[in-house]
C-alpha cells in the first residue's frame, strides 16, 4: 500500500538581498570588427605595453583578417604606430628584413605566422613590446 504524500510546508525561500547589476559590458566572442575593437581596446588599456598573450591575440586577429599586424587597429592612429613599431621589431628579430630595410616576405599571413611562431616560444606574460 502506498503511503500518502505529505504537503510541503515551506516551498519557497525569500531572497534576502537583490542581485547586483552587471556593470561591465560582455565582450563579444564573434570574429570581425567587434573582436578587433576588443583587442585594440586591450592594447589601448595596456598603454602600448604588449605581453605574450596580447601579442598572440593581435597576431591572430591579423591572421583571421589576412592583414598585416600594423593594420589590425587602423581606426586609431596612435595604436597603428605602436603596432607598426612592434611589427618592425618582430620582423627584424626574425631576420625578415633585407639589407636595404625592405621586408623579405610580402604575404602578411606568412609574416604573421612567423611572428606567431616566435612569440609563442616566449614565457607567459613576457613583455614583447614596450613603447
Amino acid at each position: 500500500m502506498l503511503k500518502p504524500i505529505e504537503p510541503v510546508t515551506n516551498p519557497v525561500k525569500t531572497v534576502l538581498k537583490p542581485l547586483e547589476p552587471i556593470k561591465k559590458p560582455i565582450a563579444s566572442i564573434n570574429k570581425g570588427d567587434s573582436a578587433i575593437q576588443t583587442v585594440c581596446g586591450r592594447l589601448k588599456e595596456s598603454q602600448g605595453v604588449v605581453n605574450t598573450q596580447l601579442a598572440l591575440d593581435l597576431i591572430d586577429e591579423g591572421l583571421d583578417k589576412k592583414i598585416p599586424l600594423s593594420k589590425v587597429c587602423q581606426q586609431d592612429t596612435m595604436l597603428t604606430n605602436q603596432l607598426q613599431k612592434m611589427e618592425t621589431g618582430l620582423l627584424k628579430s626574425l631576420g625578415l628584413f633585407d639589407l636595404w630595410g625592405g621586408i623579405k616576405l610580402e604575404d602578411p599571413v606568412q609574416q604573421l605566422t612567423r611572428m606567431r611562431e616566435r612569440v609563442v616560444k616566449e614565457k607567459d606574460g613576457a613583455l614583447i613590446f614596450k613603447p
